[in-house]
């Protein structure tokens, strides 16, 4: 087990009662604004990194679920797909949210997207 995880796992020891209703009355609050934004649009369309992406070799420490997991913790659906990048070693990508029980809008928005992004 990686010492991230492992750190996860020992401060959930720490976590009283109090604390865990608060983070989940947080999360409800997290959901219903993410919720309401569906409200306006039909899919967000967000980087799924801060930065292009790392190496392998590189990803140490690299956030990798800074701009995912927001939407995790909402618990609707999101898909991430690569974006042709000239330039970088590995493409950079596109992170798709749908609103919940959407997984068919979103597929079919990634579907779009990809089609319109494929050359010729």
């Amino acid at each position: 087990m990686g010492a991230f995880v492992n750190g996860g796992l020992h401060a959930g020891r720490a976590v009283t009662t109090q604390r865990l209703a608060e983070a989940m009355s947080i999360r409800a609050a997290w959901r219903a604004e993410v919720t309401a934004a569906f409200s306006e649009v039909d899919v967000l369309a967000l980087p799924t990194l801060i930065a292009a992406p790392p190496l392998s070799a590189d990803y140490s420490g690299f956030p990798l679920t800074q701009l995912t997991a927001p939407f995790n913790l909402a618990g609707v659906p999101a898909l991430s797909m690569p974006i042709p990048s000239p330039g970088f070693p590995v493409p950079v990508s596109l992170q798709l949210v749908g609103p919940m029980r959407g997984e068919d809008l979103l597929c079919a928005t990634g579907l779009a997207i990809e089609k319109a992004l494929k050359p010729g």
